[in-house]
C-alpha cells in the first residue's frame, strides 16, 4: 500500500529546500552579486590617514 501525499501535507521548509537545491547553479552567482553590491552600497568605505580623527560625531561631543 502506497500513501500519496498531497501538496498541502508537505511542510513549507521542504519546498524551500527543494527550490534551492534545484536552482543552486543560478543562485550562486546571484548571491555573489548581492554580496558585492551590499558591500558597495552599505557603508564600506576607506578611511584616509589625514581624516581619521575628523568625525562628525566626535566634533559634536566636544
Amino acid at each position: 500500500m502506497v500513501y500519496v501525499l498531497e501538496w498541502w501535507e508537505i511542510p513549507l521548509k521542504h519546498y524551500i529546500i527543494s527550490f534551492i537545491a534545484q536552482n543552486i547553479p543560478f543562485l550562486i552567482p546571484f548571491a555573489n552579486l548581492l554580496a558585492i553590491l551590499s558591500g558597495a552600497f552599505l557603508g564600506i568605505r576607506q578611511i584616509e590617514k589625514k581624516t581619521i580623527l575628523e568625525n562628525e560625531r566626535r566634533t559634536k561631543n566636544l
